[in-house]
């Protein structure tokens, strides 16, 4: 079997299960909500939380499948032990996704996401079967911090397409959810990036300059993951690797131009320390170990923004565009 996550702005993400408990292949992939900031896109419906109809998955029509996880069999069929979600049985495993990015399975199965948030609260996420990770009414945690659910399709008396997009004020007819107003049971990250409070200044000066404003947004925008044991482990891992890199995730990012390795807690359930391993002006799209566990090859993007040290958009040009960089950790 496979998991896959949507990406709605850049295509899929799929990732192979390494052995399940039937020896099946498990497939695994990633399917996104995130739109542009847009009008055309505010107005568009969220299917995050919206399940698929039996009437949908027997006439193969995943329109609902944007902002979900997927489990499907190396075929393309629906597993037979999926989760039954509003009397349906489909390809969703989770849902309430919002631009759900990298995929990982740790060595005991535990499988891994991370999701770019909207202005704050980029998260890491263990993907349970069925459950529910609260976008668009919850972004990070339920804290009422720095973000509310503006429901801008639901404008009255003013319909959505006559208002004029924001990304920093809300009209008066738009619906408007405090993260706490959501009472029912979601799955918090085990981490977040970019949390801040809701003082926190949106619109900086640093980025006016074209109005570039979401590169000084306190998110990193991760955009993809592995586990280093697991990834060592598939490359058909030799010597003794890193030591005490064994129980780390390893995680690229856009905009942010940095390579992080994240701790796991012993028990894989949290994360215990995050360290920036490289920060460069690259935006850093993917990553995978040599054998041996002390190479580090990274794609790139052939374009795009970062910001420099001082938290600004850098004003020079991307050093290894479209790229594969090996980083090596000698003895």
């Amino acid at each position: 079997m496979a998991f896959c996550d949507e990406l709605a702005a850049h295509g899929g993400r799929v990732t192979l299960v390494p052995q399940d408990r039937d020896g099946l292949i498990d497939l695994a992939g990633l399917l996104g909500e995130a739109r542009d900031d847009t009008l055309v896109y505010a107005c568009g419906p969220s299917y995050a939380m919206r399940l698929p109809t039996a009437h949908e998955v027997e006439g193969l029509d995943w329109i609902a499948y944007q902002g979900k996880t997927l489990r499907l069999n190396t075929d393309g069929s629906i597993p037979s032990d999926n989760p039954v979600l509003d009397g349906v049985r489909s390809h969703v495993y989770t849902y309430g996704h919002r631009n759900a990015q990298g995929l990982a399975f740790g060595p005991d199965g535990t499988l891994y996401s991370n999701e770019q948030g909207p202005k704050t609260d980029d998260e890491i996420n263990i993907l349970q079967k069925g459950a529910d990770y609260g976008w668009p009414n919850v972004s990070g945690y339920r804290d009422d911090k720095a973000y509310v659910y503006a429901n801008w399709p639901a404008s009255r008396p003013t319909p959505c397409d006559e208002l004029t997009f924001s990304n920093f004020e809300i009209p008066a007819t738009v619906p408007v959810q405090k993260e706490s107003d959501f009472t029912r049971p979601f799955m918090d990250p085990i981490h977040t990036f970019g949390t801040v409070g809701s003082d926190f200044r949106f619109q900086n000066p640093k980025c006016a300059q074209g109005e570039m404003w979401s590169v000084c947004w306190p998110t990193i925008a991760p955009s993809s993951f592995e586990h280093y044991g697991t990834s060592r482990k598939s490359a058909g891992s030799t010597g003794e690797g890193l030591p005490g890199w064994n129980d780390s995730l390893v995680m690229t990012t856009l905009k942010d131009g940095t390579v992080y390795r994240v701790d796991l807690t012993p028990d894989g359930r949290d994360v215990s320390k995050v360290t920036k391993l490289i920060t460069e002006d690259n935006r850093f799209r993917d990553t995978e170990f040599s054998a041996d566990g002390r190479s580090l090859f990274a794609a790139t993007d052939s374009a795009g923004p970062v910001r420099d040290i001082r938290g600004a958009p850098s004003t020079d040009p991307l050093e290894n565009p479209g790229a594969i960089i090996e980083y090596r950790w000698e003895r």
